[in-house]
């Protein structure tokens, strides 16, 4: 999973991989490819369509590898943009890779974060505290953050 990340991220692409040759780098991208030709194959036994959408399978992999070896030899992106504003730059350049890399690089790296709103949320809504509403438990989170935040 770390390999797919590190892939997915325009600024450091490179650094995270300098002693890997490119079969190495590639190959666990490739078999994370979405194949959403495969499942439009066809559940009847007529062979001349089956083997017309064979062969577009096959060429939707080429041009899914086309687009990984052009993400691949692309110059690395600045160290100051965000991976996912990139991505979203580069969607019609990387129609697939963009996708994969939202879906990739949206995940949380830690559960700390939620682990903190629980524990708020937890003051908010005690022992003594219990029947509270859920739009007013909210009100109340919100209110503490944006109190915090010094959002007026």
């Amino acid at each position: 999973m770390t390999h797919v990340l590190a892939f997915f991220d325009p600024r450091y692409k490179t650094i995270a991989y300098k002693n890997l040759e490119i079969n190495e780098i590639l190959e666990p991208i490739r078999n994370n490819f979405p194949d959403s030709a495969l499942s439009n194959l066809p559940s009847n036994n007529s062979t001349s369509i089956f083997v017309q959408r064979l062969s577009s399978v096959r060429q939707q992999r080429n041009a899914n590898t086309d687009e990984l070896l052009k993400y691949w030899e692309s110059a690395d992106a600045s160290f100051d943009i965000e991976p996912l504003s990139w991505w979203h730059a580069h969607s019609t350049e990387y129609p697939i890779l963009s996708k994969m890399a939202q879906n990739y690089l949206s995940v949380q790296a830690s559960s700390v974060p939620c682990e903190q709103l629980f524990s708020l949320a937890g003051n908010v809504v005690s022992k003594k505290r219990n029947r509270l509403d859920k739009d007013t438990t909210r009100a109340c989170l919100c209110l503490r953050s944006w109190m915090i935040e010094g959002i007026e």
